[in-house]
């Protein structure tokens, strides 16, 4: 009840924001599903924002890591997601030259858990990528602790992965790499930021990536402050299937009620922090049901046309209006049906990324039946065709005779049986469902 409760204030504190900041059609056109503004709550944080944590107290350990609580949970006020892209020489190799190596997994459960409580945010958390003996067991101590499922609401891990780095069989940090793809068959929360590809080659050491894939760049070449205190301002998705079922001229006028809602929901966010809206605040347009198309001539050229639509928009507004796709699930008000395709990595794919400077993010499916040299193989091909973020979508699919972890499609190699049943994660919980790998039905939920 208490649950249900929530979800009725919270569609009822929607519904008073739309009548009370948007204008009639921008109310029609989020009712419609054509657009979803991911912030729209009564205290319009920002989306996105990377804290600055340099300069926390230091006057003895205690006095440190409550400094560290307190920072996070400050600036969780102010957006619905933080970034630490310097999680290593900020955080982690602090807490390790003070509390040791013998007491650095205490000690990370203990911030983690503290920082899980209210005010809640995500958090992301970039590492992986330094070759110091430090900072190799501050990465591994890290993923050990949320393996051990030790935190309430635990870290998004993102791993910057880099050749000679991590990358070979070998290499110094290719045991950390490894034990992440062994988590990453079962926990959704671990992603894979391929540091080599054309988008991310460039400015190696001064982005920050989310466990969705967005990218966010230094509005400066700074090399001592990088993106620390950069902020994205909001994020809107265009559920780009049904957009379209108008012809482009729908899509364009999706476009133009996104950046609209973003640059209001600027506005808002500028008077409540009594600062000024900025041009170089990122506003992330994000491409919903971008991944469900045909690779394809046509999928290029609206790309094309969707690019041409935003330079538009940044020229009317004077906002940097960004685009994006991260496959994320969206809940549209309607949406149209869309059957998930399942495509193999190819260069189209990874070309499509000069059209997302906001971030591209590829999701492969995964899960118990496959192995951690399963998913090496998959993330050495997308290092290999250019991919810059890779996330693998795990799915605990079982065999519904025998129990075993196996594959989706096909005889269970123990009992020979084609039917499956899987957890799957719905709006209201945990739910279990059973088909023959194609399709599935329902038959309970938590």
């Amino acid at each position: 009840m208490k649950g249900l409760s929530n979800a009725l204030l919270a569609g009822r504190m929607q519904e008073l924001i739309l009548e009370s900041v948007m204008a009639t059609p921008w109310r029609e056109a989020v009712r419609q599903g054509l657009v979803y503004v991911h912030t729209l709550t009564p205290d319009f944080r920002a989306t996105l924002l990377v804290p600055e944590l340099r300069h926390v107290p230091a006057h003895d350990d205690t006095s440190f890591m409550l400094g560290l609580v307190h920072a996070l949970k400050a600036r969780s006020a102010e957006a619905t997601e933080l970034c630490l892209p310097y999680y290593a020489p900020d955080v982690g190799l602090p807490l390790l030259q003070r509390y040791g190596s013998h007491r650095l997994a205490d000690v990370l459960g203990q911030l983690f858990s503290l920082w899980s409580l209210e005010p809640r945010c995500r958090i992301s958390l970039n590492f992986g990528d330094d070759l110091g003996d430090d900072a190799l067991t501050l990465a591994a101590t890290t993923l050990h602790v949320l393996d051990q499922g030790a935190t309430f609401l635990e870290p998004q891990i993102v791993l910057r992965v880099r050749q000679g780095v991590n990358l070979e069989r070998g290499s110094s940090g290719f045991k950390v790499l490894y034990q992440a793809l062994d988590m990453a068959r079962t926990r959704p929360n671990i992603s894979f930021a391929l540091m080599d590809s054309p988008q991310n080659r460039g400015l190696m050491g001064l982005l920050a990536f989310t466990h969705q894939g967005l990218r966010l760049e230094p509005a400066l070449l700074d090399f001592y402050q990088g993106t620390r205190d950069q902020i994205v301002g909001g994020k809107v998705s265009v559920n780009v299937p049904r957009a379209l079922s108008y012809g482009l001229s729908g899509l364009q006028e999706a476009l133009d009620v996104a950046a609209r809602l973003l640059a209001t929901h600027l506005e808002f966010i500028a008077v409540t922090n009594g600062t000024e809206a900025e041009r170089g605040v990122p506003l992330i347009i994000n491409l919903s049901g971008l991944n469900s198309y045909p690779v394809s001539h046509a999928l290029f050229e609206t790309m094309d046309f969707l690019g041409g639509c935003v330079e538009k928009l940044r020229d009317m507004f004077n906002l940097n209006f960004v685009l994006a796709s991260t496959g994320e699930r969206v809940p549209f008000a309607q949406t149209v049906p869309v059957v998930p395709r399942q495509h193999g990595i190819s260069a189209l794919v990874a070309s499509m990324e000069q059209y997302l400077p906001g971030g591209h993010c590829l999701w492969l499916s995964t899960g118990a039946h496959q192995t951690p040299d399963d998913l090496y193989n998959q993330l050495l091909e997308a290092s290999e065709k250019g991919i810059s973020f890779l996330r693998f979508s795990p799915d605990d699919m079982r065999c519904a005779n025998c129990h075993l972890f196996v594959a989706a499609i096909g005889p269970c190699p123990r009992c020979g049986s084609t039917a499956r049943r899987k957890v799957a994660f719905g709006d209201v919980g945990l739910g279990e469902i059973v088909g023959d790998g194609r399709t599935f039905q329902n038959i309970g939920e938590d």
